[in-house]
């Protein structure tokens, strides 16, 4: 854990980024990081437009595609150490004026020597790229035209090949990049974050789950929700696939085709991107294991933060969660416009137009050359506004704030050993589920992996618009990163990414108890004491069960018998949180309907409340109610049943009574017996 200090004002954030790779088409970094516990204040905001000394008095003068030549020689300018800008030479090798509709290219060839050696660099995504006009001067880093941004590539190259966003498109897009005058509530309300696949998340992680081969037991909570929310386990998560395909990092080779490729994000090791991997790839993210925290927290003592500019070839940070651990994508600004908009990247995050995310200045410790396509190592320095438009040909950001945070706080005791986390992270609709999720994990393993043999306690709760709170109260064993994420990340996708109307999460506030063993009890068999009972009556039942790696024992619990019980025979059941929701759901299907946001909460909140370390007594009784949608409506008289099912046939449902009992555990159970009184 490298330690910062806050306090001091030469550091307006504490941070860090640690660059993965991807295939190479030139993009943008993300990195994690560490920074001091329990000090998680938003990075200062830095300079408007009209007090930094990097807006231009007039727009760089420009060539078009059209004006482009074959054999033309330029350079681009990027940052390989520190914030030092730095010229490399390219010449141009062809022009595509059939890319897309209405879209070009420009390939280019690096010749500096150090991108012979490394090929494309994650990172420098929007390297600004200029020509030398015939009889111009050439002079390295001097003069020149500006034709576009370092943006597209191969990946395992024995050269360095680009292909160059051209800069009147970016430019195109910059004209849309604005805030609007009446948009108070800034990034809830903007149409892109609107636009988020419905349950995304929650498809992502079961069609990861069924090609991992996922037990039930991992996901049951997502199962019910999944269908209490509509998803046809068969139809939607399958067709998931069809993304998780095309993200996939196995099909980012070369194979003739360029690409924007995923988005990196270095995570702590790799069984977290294995997991990780489903839930960002349709948004274009690819976790990579990485060093979390290696030499990537402040800039090195040579660099002033407060110098620190976004002008043309610097580090453009765009930071997703910070505080503890900090998360964030970084490429290269490409132009600086005079109306101080910034443009950058030369190819979308999303592609989604509006979005809302912070814009933020960054270094570089060094580059780390690989095979299949390098990367740069860096972090982040001082937000200084909003990227506000993410288009096919760049982002673009404005000074001023847009984005909207959550603040979010974990709290790790790890077999007696207890630190708390803080983060802020950034409130988006397609992005949250998944931060939340690895903020949550990253934190659970923060000093050590979890080991195989052990049980997290992980109680909390999660706060959304409307003032709606879900609580989280479960056992987990064995304990590790899948089970965390299955746990976290299904409530708050189900509630950001609903059909209805999104509940953004308003802040978050966990506690995982870490014991360095399996709590866990199987439920063997059950003797019963008497079957013939009176109404009133207490029923002895004895549990055979059988802790991890002990013999089995009994466990003795009472069936409280209703005094108001009619002659019969009635159903029992003993068994786990997961048995018993199944059953729950199948007496009161309606339950499991969400016709509005209101219900999805509803929902949420059942689904949430079933614990894992509790046996449940469920008693079937034999009369039945009606329920309006959620609503239920017992003991009606049959004929006024019958007249209310009749009138309302497509909202009415019958329904099983029960009686209920919670008998807790102090670890997880698991199994199910039936008998009959």
């Amino acid at each position: 854990m490298r330690l910062v200090n806050h306090n001091d004002p030469d550091y307006g954030v504490p941070m860090t980024t640690i660059l993965r790779s991807l295939p190479c088409v030139a993009v943008f970094l993300i990195g994690l990081l560490f920074t001091t516990v329990g000090q998680a204040d938003a990075p200062a905001t830095g300079n408007t437009a009209s007090s930094d000394a990097t807006v231009p008095a007039k727009a760089a003068a420009i060539m078009p595609l059209d004006k482009v030549r074959i054999g033309a020689k330029g350079y681009g300018l990027t940052v390989f150490h520190g914030v030092k800008i730095e010229p490399f030479p390219v010449e141009v090798i062809s022009v595509m004026r059939d890319f897309g509709p209405k879209r070009g290219v420009v390939w280019i060839k690096c010749s500096d020597p150090r991108l012979l050696k490394s090929g494309p660099v994650q990172g420098m995504s929007g390297s600004p790229i200029y020509l030398w006009e015939p009889g111009e001067k050439q002079e390295l880093g001097k003069g020149g035209k500006l034709i576009g941004a370092f943006a597209f590539g191969y990946s395992w190259t024995r050269d360095c090949y680009a292909g160059v966003q051209p800069i009147e498109l970016m430019r195109d897009t910059g004209t849309r990049a604005v805030i609007k005058p009446d948009d108070d509530k800034a990034a809830s309300n903007l149409k892109s974050d609107r636009r988020a696949p419905a349950h995304e998340s929650l498809r992502a992680m079961l069609g990861y789950a069924q090609q991992e081969g996922w037990s039930g037991e991992i996901t049951w909570r997502a199962d019910m929700l999944a269908k209490g929310l509509g998803l046809d386990q068969q139809k939607d998560v399958a067709a998931n696939d069809d993304t998780l395909q095309r993200f996939a990092p196995t099909n980012l080779k070369a194979d003739g085709k360029p690409y924007r490729m995923m988005l990196p994000m270095a995570v702590g090791n790799a069984g977290q991107a294995k997991w990780l991997a489903p839930l960002l790839a349709p948004m274009g993210i690819e976790p990579m294991a990485g060093p979390i925290g290696a030499k990537a927290g402040l800039p090195p003592s040579e660099i002033d933060p407060k110098k620190v500019k976004l002008e043309a070839g610097s580090v453009l940070s765009l930071p997703l969660a910070w505080g503890d651990a900090d998360l964030n994508a970084a490429g290269t600004v490409t132009d600086v416009l005079p109306d101080g908009k910034v443009l950058g990247f030369g190819h979308s995050m999303f592609g989604e137009g509006e979005i809302a995310l912070p814009m933020a200045t960054g270094f570089i410790h060094f580059v780390v050359p690989r095979q299949s396509t390098s990367f740069k190592l860096g972090g982040t320095v001082i937000i200084k506004g909003s990227i506000v438009r993410d288009e096919n040909a760049a982002v673009a950001g404005v000074r001023e704030q847009a984005f909207k945070t959550i603040p979010v706080k974990v709290t790790v005791d790890n077999d007696g050993q207890k630190k708390t986390y803080t983060y802020t992270m950034v409130q988006h609709s397609r992005l949250t589920p998944s931060i939340a999720a690895q903020l949550a994990t990253m934190s659970a393993e923060a000093d050590t992996k979890l080991p195989a043999l052990s049980t997290v306690k992980l109680t909390g709760t999660a706060m959304f618009e409307g003032n709606r709170k879900v609580t989280l109260n479960t056992l987990i064993a064995p304990a590790g990163g899948p089970r965390i994420m299955a746990e976290v990340m299904p409530p708050i996708g189900s509630m950001v990414q609903n059909t209805h109307d999104e509940m953004m999460l308003q802040s978050l506030d966990l506690q995982l108890k870490v014991t360095q063993k399996v709590e866990a009890v199987q439920l063997l068999g059950a003797r019963v004491e008497k079957t013939e009972v009176n109404p009133g009556d207490k029923v002895k039942v004895t549990l055979t069960v059988q802790e991890q790696g002990q013999s089995p024992t009994t466990k003795v619990i009472w069936v409280n018998v209703p005094d108001n019980l009619a002659a019969g025979q009635y159903p029992v059941m003993v068994s786990d949180g997961r048995s018993y929701l199944q059953q729950k759901v199948q007496n009161r299907p309606h339950l499991a309907q969400t016709q509005s946001a209101n219900d999805v909460y509803a929902l949420v909140q059942m689904v949430t409340k079933v614990r894992t370390d509790a046996f449940y007594v469920v008693l079937q009784l034999p009369r039945t109610g009606l329920a309006l949608g959620r609503h239920e409506l017992p003991q009606l008289p049959s004929s006024r049943k019958a007249l209310i099912a009749s009138a309302a046939s497509k909202v009415a449902n019958s329904y099983a009574d029960t009686v209920e009992q919670v008998v807790p555990m102090n670890a997880v159970v698991a199994g199910r017996v039936a008998f009959q009184l």
